[in-house]
Protein backbone atom coordinates (compact mmCIF):
# COMPACT_ATOMS: atom_id res chain seq x y z
CA UNK A 1 0.00 0.00 0.00
CA UNK A 2 1.46 3.26 -1.06
CA UNK A 3 0.18 5.23 2.00
CA UNK A 4 2.64 2.74 4.40
CA UNK A 5 5.46 3.63 2.35
CA UNK A 6 4.71 7.16 1.85
CA UNK A 7 4.36 7.32 5.82
CA UNK A 8 7.42 5.42 6.31
CA UNK A 9 9.39 8.02 4.22
CA UNK A 10 7.82 10.97 5.86
CA UNK A 11 6.71 12.08 9.37
CA UNK A 12 4.01 14.38 8.32
CA UNK A 13 0.15 12.75 7.85
CA UNK A 14 -0.29 15.47 4.59
CA UNK A 15 2.66 14.75 2.86
CA UNK A 16 1.40 11.43 3.19
CA UNK A 17 -1.81 11.94 2.12
CA UNK A 18 -0.37 13.85 -0.58
CA UNK A 19 2.13 11.11 -2.01
CA UNK A 20 -0.86 8.31 -1.58
CA UNK A 21 -3.82 10.20 -2.94
CA UNK A 22 -5.66 10.20 -0.20
CA UNK A 23 -7.12 13.43 2.39
CA UNK A 24 -4.40 13.72 5.68
CA UNK A 25 -7.66 12.83 7.43
CA UNK A 26 -7.95 9.41 5.83
CA UNK A 27 -3.72 9.08 6.73
CA UNK A 28 -4.86 10.28 10.50
CA UNK A 29 -7.90 7.26 10.78
CA UNK A 30 -5.36 5.09 9.33
CA UNK A 31 -2.84 5.58 12.07
CA UNK A 32 -5.34 4.67 14.67
CA UNK A 33 -5.14 1.00 13.19
CA UNK A 34 -2.86 -0.42 15.18
CA UNK A 35 -2.02 -3.24 12.23
CA UNK A 36 -1.50 0.13 9.53
CA UNK A 37 1.01 1.51 12.62
CA UNK A 38 2.86 -2.09 12.80
CA UNK A 39 3.25 -1.93 9.07
CA UNK A 40 4.76 1.71 8.87
CA UNK A 41 7.13 0.10 11.46
CA UNK A 42 8.06 -2.50 9.15
CA UNK A 43 8.56 -0.95 6.46
CA UNK A 44 10.83 1.48 8.63
CA UNK A 45 13.07 -1.35 9.97
CA UNK A 46 13.32 -2.95 6.02
CA UNK A 47 14.60 0.73 4.76
CA UNK A 48 17.14 0.88 7.81
CA UNK A 49 18.04 -2.53 7.02
CA UNK A 50 18.43 -1.69 3.26
CA UNK A 51 20.20 1.45 4.15
CA UNK A 52 22.41 -0.38 6.23
CA UNK A 53 23.49 -2.92 3.81
CA UNK A 54 24.53 -0.41 1.20
CA UNK A 55 26.60 1.62 4.08
CA UNK A 56 28.55 -1.75 4.83
CA UNK A 57 29.27 -1.86 1.01
CA UNK A 58 30.48 1.37 0.59
CA UNK A 59 32.41 1.04 3.41
CA UNK A 60 34.26 -1.55 2.21
CA UNK A 61 34.73 -0.05 -1.19
CA UNK A 62 36.72 2.89 0.63
CA UNK A 63 38.65 0.66 2.73
CA UNK A 64 39.38 -1.38 -0.67
CA UNK A 65 40.12 1.81 -2.23
CA UNK A 66 42.27 3.02 0.33
CA UNK A 67 44.35 0.15 0.20
CA UNK A 68 44.55 0.30 -3.34
CA UNK A 69 46.18 3.61 -3.05
CA UNK A 70 48.84 2.58 -0.02
CA UNK A 71 49.89 -0.29 -2.04
CA UNK A 72 49.99 0.60 -5.95
CA UNK A 73 50.40 4.51 -6.08
CA UNK A 74 53.44 5.66 -7.29
CA UNK A 75 53.23 8.94 -4.74
CA UNK A 76 54.59 8.82 -2.01
CA UNK A 77 52.42 11.76 -0.08
CA UNK A 78 49.19 10.26 -1.54
CA UNK A 79 50.31 6.80 0.17
CA UNK A 80 50.82 8.62 3.14
CA UNK A 81 47.78 10.46 3.54
CA UNK A 82 45.45 7.11 2.33
CA UNK A 83 47.72 4.99 5.03
CA UNK A 84 47.34 7.99 7.79
CA UNK A 85 43.11 8.60 6.87
CA UNK A 86 43.52 4.77 7.57
CA UNK A 87 44.75 4.52 10.70
CA UNK A 88 42.59 7.74 11.76
CA UNK A 89 39.48 6.15 11.06
CA UNK A 90 39.94 2.51 12.61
Amino acid sequence: MLAIHSKAFVATNKVAATDSGVTAGTITEWMKDPIFREKIQDTQRDLLTIAQDKFRSYAMIAVETTANIMINSNNDKLKLNAAKFFLDTI
